[in-house]
């Protein structure tokens, strides 16, 4: 899953520098900066829950250890 999350944030940000390489010249320069923000963001956002996601899962595997004891 970390895996596919970076390769995420990589596409983002080749997306963003595509426009700041001057290879488009027009309002789609705005949609390929704002898409490649967008998918940077998202695979903060991604990282961030999967962590969290995690942590509840060891708490909750903790606590079925303790009442099966």
């Amino acid at each position: 899953m970390t895996g596919k999350i970076k390769l995420i944030f990589i596409f983002g940000i080749i997306i963003t520098a595509l426009p700041i390489l001057g290879i488009p010249r027009s309002v789609k320069d705005v949609i390929l900066f704002v898409v490649g923000i967008s998918s940077i963001m998202l695979s903060f956002a991604l990282r961030k829950n999967l962590k969290i996601l995690r942590l509840k899962l060891k708490r909750l595997e903790g606590q079925q250890g303790t009442m099966m004891q």
